[in-house]
């Protein structure tokens, strides 16, 4: 009865590595803030949702904010939390996007498919894993990114 009471209330189903976990609404925030904020190291893949397809390797540029636009060159790889119609002219200049947030309906999604140019969307901790100038191979048909060494060749894993 009382799983009932808690379910009729909204509660949340988050999938782990073994099984379904049902939680209250009012304590989800807490758990994804949990996980959102923990930090993050030693990752060279990282793995999201196709948003539009396609293969690209370049050096990231993190958009934190509408400053960061300036930075982008003809091939870099934008990695944002998510994006916004301020980042068109990054954009149009980009091998690749590479989103924390979003759906397939979402700015990144959309705006890729029109440039013709790869996105992975939902990679959740993409701008905590990524650098600066990190160099990445992006497989977003698959929705895989990973970090590589272009000197070697090699991928960092």
């Amino acid at each position: 009865v009382k799983e009932l009471r808690m379910r009729k209330a909204g509660v949340y189903f988050i999938f782990t590595k073994d099984a379904w976990e049902v939680h209250p609404e009012d304590k989800v925030k807490d758990i994804l803030s949990t996980i959102l904020n923990k930090k993050v190291s030693n990752v060279n893949e990282l793995r999201g949702i196709c948003a539009s397809q396609g293969y690209a390797i370049g050096k990231v540029k993190i958009l934190m904010g509408i400053k960061d636009i300036a930075k982008v060159n003809k091939g870099d790889i934008i990695v944002a939390p998510t994006t916004r119609p301020e980042h068109l002219s990054a954009m149009k200049k980009a091998a690749a996007i590479i989103t924390d947030e979003g759906s397939v309906t979402s700015h990144a999604a959309i705006t890729s498919r029109e440039l013709g140019i790869p996105c992975v969307i939902s990679t959740w901790t993409a701008t905590k894993v990524l650098k600066d100038n990190d160099d990445v191979e992006v497989d977003a048909t698959n929705g895989i990114v990973k970090k590589i060494n272009r000197r070697t060749g090699k991928r960092n894993i």
